[in-house]
């Protein structure tokens, strides 16, 4: 006799089709985070934090897109064992776990975020997910940004500052930048943003003008 978590997973693996309709939305990988928190919680574990691409992606309404899904799994054990049920296999030596009929790869990174990081809480079809908050997404790139010169990070920085504009905490935002010396690396990003809206350029210029002043004049800056 099937169980109702038996048949909350059944349920939830007819849904998983879904995906491939979803390429190039915003909504993409908050779906695969939805049926996968479903299924953890259902087994009694505590829900899968969305970190890294796929939450930037849902932040920056897919200016930046990935093609994994990046987890923190406080119950690690639980959320391994949902992904094989959901049709998820890892190969040898491999990092991430795929499921081919879906095109989707999963990779779980650690069982806690790093010290001083938050979640957020989405509702997503009637289930609370957890994402990490935009500040960090932010504070992540610039970090990269200021080790590797990345322009792609430094844009995703830019993106996620203008597309969460009037969801950021400032203060925790700016205390994290001041707390890893990044501060002076987001002053442009702040400048750019509001230049933005007073003087509507658009996204794809104001980009650019981001990338030019960090190329040419950073050099004259403390940077």
């Amino acid at each position: 006799m099937a169980t109702g978590l038996d048949k909350n997973l059944d349920s939830l693996v007819l849904k998983l089709p879904e995906f491939r309709d979803m390429e190039f939305t915003p909504e993409r990988h908050i779906f695969l985070l939805w049926a996968l928190t479903s299924a953890v919680t259902h087994s009694g574990g505590e829900r899968p934090i969305l970190v890294g691409g796929g939450a930037i992606e849902f932040y920056t309404s897919t200016r930046f897109s990935t093609g994994d899904l990046d987890l923190i799994a406080p119950d690690m054990k639980i959320t391994k064992e949902v992904l094989k049920e959901l049709g998820f296999e890892r190969p040898t030596g491999a990092r991430h776990y795929v499921n081919r009929a879906m095109g989707a790869l999963v990779e779980i990174h650690s069982s806690r975020l790093r010290q001083h990081e938050e979640a957020i809480e989405l509702v997503y079809r009637k289930v609370p997910l957890l994402l990490i908050s935009p500040e960090d997404c932010i504070v992540h790139r610039l970090a990269s940004y200021k080790k590797h010169e990345s322009t792609v990070d430094l844009l995703n920085s830019f993106m996620l500052a203008y597309h969460q504009a009037d969801r950021l905490d400032m203060e925790r935002l700016t205390s994290r930048l001041h707390e890893k010396k990044l501060w002076d690396y987001y002053i442009p990003i702040q400048d750019i943003c509001r230049e933005l809206v007073i003087n509507q350029i658009g996204v794809d210029e104001a980009a650019a003008s981001l990338i030019h002043f960090m190329n040419h004049g950073a050099k004259e800056c403390a940077f």
